[in-house]
């Protein structure tokens, strides 16, 4: 993800920032503690600390920083000050359940950011900078042909489209209902 002067590369072991000339210059993983949690099934991660070292996907936010998705949910990173955030995808009621592998992400024209996940179809955040924001789901209950998402785009009439095992939705910005489309609709496979 270029950044100003800088590249930011994702990969197996977490987040590096790079100069021009391919230099890294910081680093960013989770912390062995929060390491050592994840292994025995501890959904939280440590403040300050990527959610896990797999990095999945990067997305500039034009209201600061970087949004990093990870296998275990979403971080935001400041990087001017290398503050990283943590924004919970779960529910209050999910206590102990593991945070969401995330595949994609994307912000639409309303400055909403959806969050594509495998498992827990797609979350909607309304205020994304806020410390807990406001988030809504879509999932197979709203008519997704399956809850594992791989990629999310918009195209120019703003609507999303979402990939997915079960058949390709395309969902209305506004009242967030997705129609999912598959070979019934001339698609030549479910899967995408």
């Amino acid at each position: 993800l270029p950044l100003g002067d800088r590249m930011w590369v994702g990969t197996w072991d977490g987040l590096s920032e790079l100069d021009r000339t391919g230099q890294v210059l910081r680093s960013f993983r989770p912390s062995p503690t929060a390491a050592a949690g994840a292994a025995a099934g501890d959904a939280s991660p440590a403040p300050g600390a990527l959610s896990d070292p797999y990095v999945i996907d990067l997305l500039a936010d034009p209201g600061g920083g970087i949004w990093v998705a990870t296998a275990r949910g979403i971080n935001h990173l400041d990087p001017a000050t290398g503050v990283i955030r943590s924004v919970p995808l779960l529910a209050d009621g999910d206590a102990g359940e593991v945070a969401p592998w995330v595949s994609s992400l994307l912000l639409d024209r309303l400055g909403r950011l959806w969050v594509g996940t495998l498992g827990a179809g797609i979350a909607v955040l309304e205020d994304r900078l806020a410390p807990r924001p406001v988030i809504r789901r879509i999932g197979t209950r709203q008519g997704l042909g399956s809850a594992n998402i791989a990629l999310l785009l918009a195209d120019a009439a703003g609507r999303i489209w979402a990939s997915s095992h079960g058949g390709l939705a395309v969902i209305d910005p506004d009242s967030l209902q997705p129609r999912t489309l598959g070979p019934a609709d001339g698609l030549a496979t479910g899967t995408f």
